[in-house]
């Protein structure tokens, strides 16, 4: 059973954590009001072309993929923040989960995410040529969404429908890739990292 000091500590702690984040809340939102005084809101796009515009110029990066070396770099740069959130995701759970770990004889100096979430049991061999598919159909995605033209309206940039459709496919693919990752163990998601 952990003393009494030690769920007093991890208290405090969550309770920093909270006020911490309640506190970048607030200043979020009282930029984005001072933000929305400045701009009428009749101009605005629908909600829908609102999120459809942030995933594909913010999360995906859709113009620097229109030179190469850019693409890729910046490519490089995500794949590092989404090592790097593998690691903090591990800490956090470990930082906050402290008692319980100790509780049940987990070590949480050496707790890593991918130890304990193994949802696949293939081999190095099969997990990699997995892996090396579903990036190769990410990178197919995105020719289709280029090369695709059925007349005028049916443009992947003039159509909602279209881009719908493609932000989805590469949503569910990179959820797909990540949690492939993640599930098949520490080992291969070392190997990936390095």
């Amino acid at each position: 059973m952990p003393a009494t000091a030690d769920l007093l500590t991890h208290v405090f702690h969550l309770a920093a954590f909270t006020a911490a984040n309640l506190i970048f809340v607030w200043a979020v939102a009282k930029r984005l009001k001072m933000v929305s005084k400045a701009q009428p809101v009749e101009p605005l796009a629908p909600w829908p072309t609102r999120i459809r515009s942030f995933l594909l110029h913010v999360v995906f990066q859709h113009k620097l993929f229109k030179h190469p070396l850019r693409g890729t770099m910046h490519a490089f740069i995500f794949y590092g923040f989404i090592s790097y959130l593998v690691h903090t995701t591990s800490q956090m759970i470990a930082g906050n989960g402290w008692s319980l770990f100790k509780m049940y004889g987990v070590n949480p100096y050496t707790f890593y995410l991918t130890d304990h979430i193994q949802m696949f049991s293939f081999s190095m061999a099969t997990t990699g040529i997995i892996v090396v598919s579903l990036i190769a159909s990410i990178g197919l995605t995105f020719w289709l969404m280029h090369s695709i033209r059925l007349g005028k309206q049916h443009y992947w940039r003039n159509n909602g429908d279209l881009q719908w459709f493609f932000l989805i496919l590469l949503l569910s693919e990179f959820a797909t890739l990540f949690a492939f990752v993640i599930g098949s163990g520490t080992n291969f998601y070392e190997a990936v990292v390095q």
